[in-house]
C-alpha cells in the first residue's frame, strides 16, 4: 500500500499542478498566484476551499523539501514557478500511464467517484474510450507495484456503484470511517429495536406463562 499522508491541503496542490500540467501546458509551472487560483477553483472541486497565500506557502515548502514539488525559478526570477515532480519523472517512484493518472488527478481534486463519474469528468485530462476502460484502470491502480494508489468504499445503503477515493491522502482512513454515518446510525437503530423486540416478547411469554399456571 501506498506509504505516503498528505495533507488535504497538499493533495489539492498536486492535484492542481497534475491537472494544470495536462490542461494548460502553455501556462504550466505555475506561478504561486496561479496555483492559488488552481486550487481554489469553484468548478472541478469538491470541497472548495480558499486557501490563502501563507497556506499555500508553507504546504508548499513541505512538499519541496520532500521532492513532491520543485521550484524552477532561477536566481534572477522575480516570480516562483512551481512543477510537481510527484509521478512519472526520474526523481519519482510513483510511474502512472496517462489513464492512471486522469483518474489519480481527478480523485484528488473531487474526492470520491464512480467509475461513471470518472469518465465523465476525465475529457480534459484523458480520453476513455469506454467505461470498461476506466474499470480496468482501476483494477490497475488497485494492482500496481507499490501501491494499491485507490480503494473503494463500501457500498452507500441505495446506492449501486461503487466509489473510489486515492489512498495518497492522510484523511482516507476517516473518509472511509465517517462516508456512511447514516448506515451506522440506521444499524444502531435496527440493534436497539431487536433488543427490545426481544424484551417485548420475553414479556408476554412470562404472562401467558403466568396465565397458564393460574388457570390450572
Amino acid at each position: 500500500m501506498s506509504q505516503l499522508s498528505l495533507s488535504n491541503e497538499q493533495i489539492r496542490i498536486i492535484g492542481s499542478l497534475i491537472e494544470k500540467s495536462i490542461t494548460t501546458p502553455d501556462l504550466y509551472p505555475l506561478s504561486l498566484k496561479s496555483l492559488q487560483s488552481a486550487c481554489n477553483q469553484k468548478s472541478s472541486r469538491d470541497p472548495i476551499t480558499e486557501f490563502d497565500l501563507t497556506t499555500l506557502e508553507s504546504e508548499l515548502n513541505t512538499l519541496i523539501n520532500n521532492n513532491f514539488v520543485i521550484d524552477i525559478s532561477t536566481f534572477n526570477s522575480k516570480t516562483s514557478k512551481y512543477q510537481h515532480r510527484f509521478c512519472n519523472t526520474e526523481f519519482s517512484d510513483i510511474q502512472l500511464s496517462n489513464s492512471e493518472l486522469a483518474i489519480i488527478c481527478l480523485l484528488m481534486l473531487r474526492g470520491p467517484q464512480t467509475s461513471g463519474e470518472l469518465r465523465s469528468r476525465s475529457s480534459r485530462l484523458y480520453q476513455f474510450k469506454n467505461l470498461s476502460e476506466v474499470e480496468d484502470t482501476l483494477v490497475s491502480l488497485q494492482n500496481i507495484s507499490g501501491g494499491p494508489y485507490i480503494s473503494p468504499l463500501p457500498k452507500v445503503p441505495g446506492k449501486r456503484e461503487i466509489r473510489y477515493v486515492q489512498l495518497f491522502g492522510e484523511a482516507n482512513v476517516s473518509i472511509t470511517n465517517s462516508d456512511f454515518p447514516a448506515l451506522k446510525q440506521k444499524n444502531d437503530s435496527e440493534i436497539e429495536y431487536l433488543k427490545q423486540t426481544i424484551i417485548d416478547l420475553e414479556n408476554q411469554v412470562k404472562e401467558l406463562q403466568k396465565q397458564l399456571k393460574n388457570q390450572h
